[in-house]
């Protein structure tokens, strides 16, 4: 539990230091792409692992189409720099380690998906692999 909440301590104290230039300058309405955010923070069986989603908004001043920002999956093992699991486009939610911790399961609908369907990644890598799908989209 005390290894969790530090885990969880040092995230928050991440996201707040990345912050700190942001408030060096003044905002302008060009910086409202540049902002990214995190969420989706869950932490693994063991308390070793913290897997989190980062929402990357389109720059449509940099020629980007208009649209919602695409989320990316984020995996931090024990004390170890952030590795991005899965980028790209597309939206990602709805995070939750399997039982024993050596997966992670959520919510997103992938190429040749007609609805968004549940996949899961192996923490030793590899791709994503469809589990669940159905006739409409998973809530």
């Amino acid at each position: 539990m005390r290894a969790r909440t530090t885990r969880l301590f040092g995230l928050a104290s991440l996201a707040a230091f990345c912050a700190l230039p942001a408030l060096a300058a003044p905002m302008e309405i060009a910086d409202l792409a540049k902002i990214r955010h995190a969420g989706n923070l869950v932490v693994s069986p063991d308390g070793e692992t913290v897997a989190y989603t980062v929402s990357v908004p389109r720059n449509v001043a940099a020629g980007e189409d208009d649209g919602s920002a695409d989320t990316h999956l984020w995996v931090i093992r024990g004390d170890n720099e952030p590795v991005r699991y899965i980028g790209g486009e597309g939206s990602i939610s709805g995070l939750q380690f399997s039982a024993n911790g050596n997966e992670i399961y959520f919510r997103t609908k992938r190429d040749g998906d007609a609805h968004t369907a549940l996949y899961s990644i192996s923490l030793t890598g590899g791709e994503a692999e469809k589990v669940y799908e159905f006739e409409t989209s998973l809530g």
